[in-house]
């Protein structure tokens, strides 16, 4: 099972990104882009950066185990009806945020495994935001930027986690805005998730914001002290 990298970027300084990828880059890890899990008949699910961790949480965060309640029931019936007509893109993107530990990932780890037991053929990205830059940024060392930017684009799905990352990479959101508008074209779902809102990203292209935006967004709010700690990202 491949392993992530985590870094940590400083979203006031867009220039650091660089700088700390080369500070973990050696010739013992020998890290690659080619993350993406292909099968027999093309690839079916495309999973990038998933740890151990996060392939036990594809397991076991479904959405009969994810706890309902009034303050994120709106954000789980959106996710469900993303399921239910993926096929026909209702709410698309569908933009979930709130603070951490409310059950943001959780929710697209369930679109995840949902999607893929009815699709099994379906082309499903998961990414944290801040791994998709990481892994661009590789690939754009090894002069492979295209293909892995093609892969994205080529989704049936894409789930994009803690979008908050790309706030201040212009670079970054640059690509990101490609994507998304070949998702578009394609009639693709989108699913994002951040701690914020598109309008309180700071230093976010106003034309992702508006991508961002097209759609419906989907707030979890911070549940009684009884039921916050049965839903973790």
């Amino acid at each position: 099972m491949l392993a992530f990298v985590t870094i940590n970027f400083n979203p006031e300084n867009p220039l650091c990104m660089m700088e700390i990828v080369r500070a973990n880059l050696n010739e013992s890890s020998n890290p690659t882009y080619e993350d993406v899990n292909f099968n027999d008949n093309g690839y079916s699910s495309m999973i990038v950066n998933i740890s151990h961790s996060d392939n036990q949480r594809i397991d076991e965060y479904t959405f009969e185990s994810f706890v309902v309640v009034d303050s994120n029931k709106f954000a789980h019936a959106a996710a469900r009806a993303v399921v239910d007509g993926v096929q026909k893109k209702i709410y698309n993107p569908l933009f979930i945020y709130g603070e951490a530990d409310l059950g943001k990932t959780h929710l697209l780890y369930a679109i995840h495994k949902a999607v893929l037991t009815k699709f099994p053929d379906y082309r499903v990205v998961y990414t944290r935001a801040s791994n998709l830059a990481y892994n661009l940024i590789l690939a754009i060392q090894q002069d492979k930027s295209n293909d892995y930017i093609d892969k994205l684009k080529n989704a049936d799905l894409l789930l994009l986690d803690d979008v908050q990352f790309i706030a201040g990479k212009k670079n970054i959101q640059q690509e990101l805005y490609g994507i998304f508008d070949a998702l578009y074209e394609r009639d693709k779902q989108i699913v994002i998730t951040s701690d914020k809102p598109p309008c309180d990203i700071p230093q976010l292209e106003d034309r992702v914001k508006t991508q961002m935006e097209s759609g419906v967004i989907a707030f979890i709010q911070s549940p009684d002290a009884s039921t916050c700690s049965d839903n973790h990202e």
